[in-house]
């Protein structure tokens, strides 16, 4: 007994091997729903100005050496340090500065939408454990 492998079905419709449907690409869409209200970024690369919003909101102090250098320093301690390239690409990889950050994509989308404060970013800094909690003196 033999088996035959069943076609690819998009194959058949004409697709591409390889490409979404539309369908596939619309439930992408609706599984990165943030509790924030609205539809998380699902792309890969982010805007040099989408960059730029990140670090003026959250201070973070600059350096322009090869790559654009950024660094978060908080109560005179380095938290977190990210980099752009200064190439001439208009787009940047978002997966690598929104780990640099330390933080998810629902985060990240927060961060670049503005409904992220630095206050807010910062706390979830310290509940990941990455700020120590500030010691609470003891009045004896």
């Amino acid at each position: 007994m033999s088996f035959q492998r069943s076609p690819n079905p998009r194959a058949l419709l004409g697709y591409p091997i390889g490409s979404l449907h539309v369908h596939e690409a619309r439930n992408r869409l609706t599984a990165g729903q943030a509790s924030l209200g609205r539809v998380c970024r699902t792309a890969n690369k982010m805007k040099v100005h989408e960059f730029e919003k990140i670090v003026n909101k959250l201070g973070m102090q600059t350096r322009d050496t090869h790559d654009r250098l950024a660094s978060l320093v908080y109560n005179g301690v380095t938290v977190v340090r990210t980099r752009r390239s200064q190439g001439n690409s208009k787009y940047l990889p978002e997966h690598l500065i929104r780990q640099q950050l330390k933080i998810n994509e629902e985060q990240f989308a927060g961060l670049i939408s503005c409904q992220v404060t630095k206050e807010e970013y910062l706390k979830i800094l310290t509940d990941k454990g990455i700020i120590s909690k500030p010691k609470q003196d003891r009045a004896s």
